[in-house]
């Protein structure tokens, strides 16, 4: 049985202050330690970093696929600005405006 297994009240039963006073001192010291390691993991600049980090390799990925597929890319790019460009005519055709003079 190890101490995490006696109740409370038993744990300290038999036990002097300067262990006691030992004990709490590891705990803060753990505590501390735990709360330091959160704190710079939370930080704004480690958050950051880690964000550019994912950020670059995201567009790595895409850039790999595009250059990989590089006439499906283009294909693609075509027929969607073929069909914004038909989108638009059509909507101003109509009479509606996507933007203010």
């Amino acid at each position: 049985m190890n101490r995490h297994d006696i109740p409370y009240g038993d744990a300290l039963r038999g036990r002097d202050s300067a262990d006691i006073e030992h004990d709490l001192t590891l705990i803060r010291g753990e505590i501390d330690g735990t709360l330091s390691a959160l704190q710079d993991k939370l930080s704004p600049r480690q958050m950051l970093r880690r964000t550019r980090a994912r950020g670059a390799s995201a567009l790595t990925h895409v850039d790999d696929a595009v250059r990989e597929n590089a006439l499906v890319c283009v294909a693609v790019a075509g027929l969607l600005g073929v069909i914004s460009g038909a989108v638009l005519i059509g909507s101003v055709l109509r009479g509606k405006r996507f933007w203010s003079a």
